[in-house]
């Protein structure tokens, strides 16, 4: 399936699930909230407002709600899909006074409606106001505000003439990747695991277990758990300092795979931030893209530090790794995991008939149907930061 990327730097970390509770009547104007790409645990959210079934259009004014305890609005980013010239919107000084966001749309110099089957109208950047606090909350379009409309080139209000499904949605902040567990304490002792976006079916894998705010430890033995229809373990590798140290696969009671990494000194601590071992995976084939969590058990007398002849068991809080895995990547036409001016050359050998290898499903990169000149064109504007997206 294509996916699309909008080409605005963000840094979303929270998770995000968009919940339709409108179904749309057949042929009827469609708009609705659509989730972007997001990360696992953090600050911001980014949210689209798309429409379809556009019988034809030529302006459009489109009251937004949402809780303003829960999310603070940053910035509305029109999308070129609605050619964003006759963008008009509100200020953001607008919105802190009034509480609703209109999209507003006016294409006062069109010919004729504008009749694009399925667009983005806009980007919606929030601010989570308070990320350490589970919570679920609404996004909606108030079509009964007396400023809405949506309308066509005769003027005709396409609330009167055809349906309009304006379809909510719902936010889930969590406020880490699993939803229940506790925000670490950046000053805290951590095994720490990070997020790994753009992780390729039937491709390796590596995720480093890190040490950080490390005081000293004399051993450590932790299980670490992974979805093994996902991966397949291959490999450990452990930093210099960890002498001695062994891997073993492992199952728990109810059959969950795990890796126990096990190093024990007894006499010496090893002092510092550093990566205590490096597990290596193969992706397989055909997986579900998606979100894929590790995590981190172990039983406090195993995870301790040496003083004199005595030993202190030492409390680690747990950074869950996650993996974000994908089919293929928008513009890496040359599949090495980047898009940069390698995909640009290799398409453009691709396009002159040269036996070269390319990832077939990223070379549709404006999304037409169609590979040609206009796929590389597309390819120029993002690689020249213009606001353009690829597929």
């Amino acid at each position: 399936m294509k996916r699309r990327i909008f080409c605005a730097v963000m840094t979303v970390v929270l998770v995000l699930t968009m919940l339709p509770v409108i179904v749309a009547a057949e042929g009827a104007v469609e708009i609705a909230f659509t989730q972007r790409e997001t990360k696992a645990g953090a600050t911001q959210v980014q949210v689209g407002v798309d429409m379809s079934n556009n019988p034809g259009l030529v302006t459009a004014t489109i009251p937004v709600t949402w809780d303003n305890d829960v999310l603070h609005l940053v910035d509305v980013i029109p999308s070129e899909d609605i050619l964003s010239a006759g963008w008009i919107g509100m200020s953001m000084d607008e919105y802190e006074s009034n509480g609703t966001y209109y999209l507003a749309w006016d294409n006062d110099l069109a010919e004729a409606d504008f009749t694009t089957e399925v667009g983005c109208l806009a980007e919606l950047v929030f601010d989570i106001v308070d990320p350490s606090k589970d919570t679920n909350t609404t996004l909606a379009f108030d079509m009964d505000d007396p400023i809405a409309n949506v309308m066509n080139f005769d003027m005709e209000d396409l609330r009167e003439t055809v349906t309009v499904n304006a379809a909510n949605g719902t936010v889930a902040v969590a406020a880490e990747a699993g939803g229940d567990d506790p925000v670490v304490d950046p000053e805290s002792a951590q095994f720490y695991m990070p997020t790994v976006d753009r992780v390729r079916m039937g491709e390796p894998f590596s995720l480093p277990v890190d040490l950080v705010n490390n005081a000293g430890l004399s051993s450590i033995i932790i299980d670490v758990y992974y979805d093994a229809d996902v991966f397949n373990y291959v490999d450990a590798v452990y930093g210099s300092e960890f002498l001695k140290p062994i891997t073993n696969a492992m199952t728990d009671a109810e059959g969950n795979p795990f890796l126990r990494c096990t190093w024990v000194d007894g006499l010496e601590n090893i002092v510092g931030d550093k990566t205590f071992v490096t597990l290596n995976f193969l992706v397989n084939e055909g997986v579900e893209e998606g979100s894929y969590e590790f995590d981190i058990v172990y039983d406090p007398d195993n995870v301790y530090m040496v003083e004199g002849y005595d030993y202190y068991n030492v409390d680690m809080a747990v950074v869950k790794g996650v993996a974000n895995i994908v089919d293929y990547i928008p513009g890496d036409i040359d599949g090495d995991g980047n898009v940069n001016a390698k995909d640009q050359g290799r398409l453009l050998q691709y396009l002159a008939g040269l036996p070269v290898t390319v990832d077939v499903k990223a070379l549709d990169v404006n999304g037409d149907g169609n590979v040609n000149a206009k796929d590389q064109g597309r390819l120029l504007q993002y690689l020249a930061g213009l606001p353009v997206e690829i597929y």
